[in-house]
């Protein structure tokens, strides 16, 4: 047991330390993230969109991709779909000047699978986007990204004139993510959310842009570098292959992270001490209770899992969000049914009339 518990905090060691290059996803694999590159010259306007999907909603998708079943999407495959894809994002991205809706024209678009975490492939979208206007005259020009609203991500957006000055621009000319390249380490826990710019021009020219200051160390503290840095060397101690010890350590940390992840607040305890305690019920009792707890828990993970990897339509936060709607309304249902069960054992016995009692005997 000691033997145990030391490799225990090696372990746990080992993923506090401080070390690696940025991770590939600020919210993690479940991740699609946006970026925005807003051009404006005096006759149109550019966008230069680009999506950067994770893991797990690329493996969603790639059955889409492959129509043909090989296992691995061809050029062509990829080339068709990115069609589809930047109609769609050319149809969410809605850009006015002086309220007057521009209608985009979908310029080359490309989508290409990049390795990710342990070698598994991710995807890169890119829709260039375009639009005649005029901006000879002082104008404001809006944008909105509604592309896949429903799923966490990083949300950035940049913009520069040429020939056309930018006015305080809210928004950086250069990208912070090197166009969803490479994610600052200070952001990584606290990503861009830029689904959305209002931005006020003029006649000029050369080239103009925003300085980038508003956004410099928006979450620099310390303890978000520190998980920051632990989350990236995590990834660098798995690599690209799962060796036997990785494993091992995975699920040495799995235990000990689900221990604590009991011990939190929540998961219906309270609930259980009072059902227990309301029973007087005995050391047997409060284990088959918190087996029961455990295994359904364990078993709602497992499914949860198997049902993102099935269908592309499920999105992980979605559901994490609708199972805590689920669980409190269960554990209301189960606080009335004690307290009314409580109610039922306090309230007093009617009595009951009876005739009195008499001698029966001879006369």
């Amino acid at each position: 047991m000691k033997r145990l518990l030391t490799l225990a905090g090696l372990a746990v060691g080992l993923v506090l330390v401080s070390a690696g290059s940025a991770a590939a996803h600020p919210l993690g694999n479940f991740t699609v993230n946006h970026y925005n590159g807003i051009a404006l010259f005096p006759d149109r306007v550019e966008v230069l969109a680009i999506v950067d999907i994770a893991e797990i909603p690329t493996a969603q998708e790639l059955p889409a991709i492959d129509t043909d079943g090989s296992g691995t999407p061809s050029a062509a495959e990829l080339s068709a779909y990115a069609a589809t894809q930047c109609g769609d994002v050319a149809a969410a991205v809605v850009a006015e000047v002086d309220g007057v809706a521009l209608r985009w024209t979908v310029g080359a678009t490309t989508l290409e699978t990049v390795p990710g975490v342990a070698e598994l492939p991710t995807l890169r979208l890119t829709c260039p986007l375009s639009a005649p206007t005029d901006l000879a005259e002082p104008a404001t020009v809006s944008l909105t990204d509604s592309y896949r609203e429903d799923r966490v991500g990083w949300h950035e957006i940049t913009a520069i004139g040429d020939g056309v000055r930018l006015l305080d621009p809210p928004v950086p000319g250069e990208s912070l993510s090197d166009e969803l390249r490479s994610y600052p380490d200070d952001l990584l826990l606290s990503p861009l959310d830029q689904r959305s710019v209002e931005l006020r021009t003029e006649a000029g020219s050369g080239v103009s842009s925003g300085d980038g200051n508003l956004l410099d160390g928006a979450s620099a503290d310390p303890f978000t570098r520190f998980l920051a840095s632990a989350d990236r060397y995590l990834e660098d101690l798995i690599g690209p292959e799962l060796t036997p010890l990785v494993g091992a350590l995975a699920i040495l940390l799995a235990v000990l992270l689900g221990a604590g992840h009991a011990l939190l607040p929540g998961h219906g305890k309270t609930v259980m001490a009072a059902y227990l305690a309301g029973r007087r019920g005995s050391r047997r009792d409060a284990v088959t209770v918190g087996a029961t707890v455990t295994v359904t828990h364990t078993a709602g993970v497992l499914v949860l899992g198997l049902l993102i990897s099935l269908s592309s339509a499920i999105a992980g936060e979605q559901v994490l969000r609708w199972l805590g709607v689920v669980s409190g309304l269960l554990v209301a249902g189960i606080g009335a049914a004690l307290l009314r069960s409580a109610l039922r054992t306090r309230r007093p016995a009617v009595p009951i009339d009876a005739p009195a009692p008499a001698l029966v005997g001879a006369a």
